[in-house]
């Protein structure tokens, strides 16, 4: 009799209970796909793979029909409740800044971060002098 092989949803399911850098990139590539329901996808395959459904819905306190439907391809999550659940799986939500397609970077317009936060720009100064008077 020749040997049962493991099913596609059994293989990944085992990858991303088991090796945190491999969901990091499932989810990283997920997220990079020109369909947003791709996301939703690969968080539901998280959640399941983690914990299911129920267990995160008592871990976030979001109710479990609003999860199957937020991580359904017909969801439309709201901010605080994709972060919610990235958070429950150890994720976080990071933004760089990209080059759009078609458009030149401005090289004179450098920016600085503080470690505060707040970005300033070379005519920072103006704009202050310029809210000062309003």
């Amino acid at each position: 009799m020749p040997k049962k092989s493991a099913s596609y949803d059994d293989f990944l399911s085992q990858q991303l209970r088991e090796d945190p850098e491999f969901a990091f990139h499932y989810l990283s590539e997920a997220q990079q796909d020109e369909d947003p329901r791709a996301l939703f996808t690969a968080l539901r395959n998280l959640v399941n793979a983690h914990m299911g459904m129920t267990k995160l819905a008592e871990k976030t306190g979001i109710q479990r029909q609003t999860l199957y439907k937020m991580l359904s391809g017909e969801g439309n999550p709201g901010w605080i409740g994709m972060q919610t659940v990235l958070s429950s799986l150890g994720f976080s939500i990071e933004f760089k800044q990209s080059k759009a397609k078609g458009t030149k970077q401005k090289t004179s317009a450098k920016k600085t971060v503080k470690a505060t936060g707040n970005i300033k720009s070379p005519n920072a100064k103006a704009i202050d002098k310029s809210r000062k008077k309003a």
